[in-house]
Formats: C-alpha cells, sequence, structure tokens
C-alpha cells in the first residue's frame, strides 16, 4: 500500500516561501500571529491537555497481546513531556518537510504491517511520536 504516489513533488509548490503551516479548517485563532511562532520545526500544544498531567496525555500506549507495540506511534511512559495538536504544526520548509516525512513514515510502516493498523488518533498520534524523536524548536 502507498500512501503517498506523484511525479511532482508537492513541496516544490512552496519553494518561494519560507515558512509552512498546516491548521485544522476549524481553528479558531484568537491572538496575534507574528515572528516569535516561526522556526525550523513548530509544534502546538494540545489545548485540551494544557496543564494536565503526563498520565492523563492521550499518546498511544497500546500494546499487542504479546506485549509489543500496536503502532509506531507508540509513546513509552518514560517518554513524553508535552501533548501537542494535530490540527496545527509547521516551520520551514525543509522542517516541515521532514516533520512530513518522519510522520508519513510511521504511519506507512503501520499499513503495511499485518494485520495494517493506524495510531489511536491518527496524524495527532504520529505527530507526537515525531516531536519526540525530534523535538520542536518552537512551542506553542
Amino acid at each position: 500500500m502507498t500512501i503517498i504516489k506523484s511525479d511532482t513533488n508537492i513541496i516544490d509548490w512552496f519553494s518561494s516561501v519560507d515558512y509552512i503551516f498546516s491548521i485544522n479548517s476549524d481553528a479558531l485563532v484568537v491572538g496575534i500571529l507574528d515572528e516569535s511562532m516561526l522556526g525550523e520545526r513548530v509544534a502546538c500544544l494540545n489545548a485540551w491537555y494544557f496543564g494536565l498531567q503526563r498520565h492523563e496525555y492521550t499518546y498511544e500506549t497500546r500494546l499487542s497481546h504479546a506485549g509489543t507495540p500496536v503502532s509506531r506511534a507508540y509513546i513509552d511512559k518514560s517518554e513524553g513531556r508535552c501533548y501537542f495538536a494535530g490540527g496545527v504544526f509547521g516551520g520551514s520548509v525543509r522542517g516541515f518537510r521532514d516533520i512530513l516525512a518522519q510522520a508519513v513514515q510511521l504511519a506507512q510502516n503501520d499499513l503495511n504491517a499485518r494485520p495494517p493498523r493506524v495510531a489511536i488518533w491518527h496524524d495527532e498520534s504520529y505527530l507526537n511520536r515525531v516531536f519526540i524523536d525530534v523535538p520542536p524548536t518552537v512551542v506553542l
């Protein structure tokens, strides 16, 4: 199974910009957006989990009956200090591309598994795994 297949590298469409952000279509921006939010790899704390204890985060923690992680997005109890939103992330063109490439690779590995699987909170679970492996340079 292949997620993305194209003769054109879509990221090339953005070669004339400095930064790219992915923001959910139902997002409500309630503050000022300025240069302080720009960085190589930008993540946004999830508002629902802000201020909660680590054990209250809904990281991908499922294990199989054999005790192995169900998904490549698995986050051990010893990992993770922040829970990031899947609806807002970005960075420089290179940083954004790297975030997407890492998340897509994790998802692709899960989809290629037998049986295929998907992380518990889909893209948000994969992004949280990515941001643990390579922390964001800016946290909103």
